[in-house]
């Protein structure tokens, strides 16, 4: 029987995603599809709290019926706008199945300790992404070389027998914390760490492009007491990095986010890591990129 939740749906919009794990034989399990919307409605972030989260389990037979009689009694009471999908099974089924290479895209997240271990940003995008997200980020890492292994070294050792359609990464953090003094007057020494750490960063989407990775989100900076000046830096130095890479790159600007943080003043809180995963899958829907 197909169960849509739809005690997260509003009439504003309608955001499908996740993916299709099984199409072959009879069953079709876990459809999710993403991007589709209701008319012209937009929808607006965050994104998370315009899921229609559908789950179909049956036979492939069921997208030979109207999906308007297999739901409408079931739903008659939501007062939304589903109907306008309902009537459209041929095109929904064929969007399903066009789905399929999508929902096989391999996504990796690498970096430093916001994402590294059981990181809540991870744990947030596996949710809303519906399956498991490979994660290889490590405690302490920058993009020089520094006290452990680099970012470069990790997406270096990483398996990339099947290519992996998009990366994860932030980067630049612990490059700036280590010239905290510096950065927190922003003088030249701050700069230059910057300027080498993002032509760094650089090089690594040039290298993700030659390996026939198709898509990057780099999450920025946000804000911390004493740098903000060397986020404001590092961040716009992300965007032109993005913005001249062959590779589909895109920031995450996290800027305008007032980031509740932990003991340290550094870490975010668990509400802080919940914002980080917002602001990326935002900029995953903006631009279409499959995670």
């Amino acid at each position: 029987m197909p169960c849509i939740n739809s005690g997260q749906c509003n009439d504003e919009a309608y955001t499908f995603y996740g993916m299709l794990k099984s199409c072959q034989g009879s069953s079709i399990s876990d459809v999710i599809f993403e991007s589709v919307s209701v008319g012209n409605l937009i929808s607006s972030p965050p994104p998370f709290q315009r899921l229609v989260d559908i789950r179909i389990i049956h036979s492939a037979s069921f997208f030979m019926l109207p999906f308007y009689a297999r739901l409408q009694s079931h739903y008659a009471h939501t007062q939304s706008h589903l109907f306008l999908i309902m009537r459209f099974s041929t095109s929904i089924a064929s969007v399903l199945f066009a789905a399929v290479p999508m929902a096989m895209a391999r996504t990796v997240m690498i970096g430093d300790s916001m994402f590294a271990g059981g990181s809540k940003v991870n744990n947030w995008l596996q949710e809303w992404a519906g399956h498991e997200i490979e994660n290889i980020a490590i405690v302490g890492a920058s993009l020089h070389e520094g006290w452990t292994e680099s970012i470069p070294a990790e997406y270096a050792e990483l398996d990339k027998t099947v290519v992996p359609t998009t990366i994860i990464m932030d980067g630049g953090g612990n490059d700036v914390i280590s010239k905290r003094s510096d950065c927190e007057s922003m003088d030249d020494a701050c700069r230059l760490q910057i300027d080498e750490a993002v032509s760094i960063g650089s090089d690594l989407l040039e290298q993700m492009h030659e390996d026939g990775v198709a898509h990057v989100i780099w999450m920025g900076f946000f804000y911390i007491g004493g740098l903000e000046k060397a986020a404001d830096y590092g961040t716009e130095k992300v965007a032109e990095a993005c913005a001249t890479a062959k590779i589909d790159c895109h920031l995450a600007d996290l800027r305008d986010l007032q980031i509740p943080r932990g003991w340290d003043g550094v870490h975010p809180t668990d509400e802080g890591y919940k914002m980080l995963a917002e602001r990326i899958w935002e900029v995953k829907l903006e631009n279409h990129v499959p995670i």
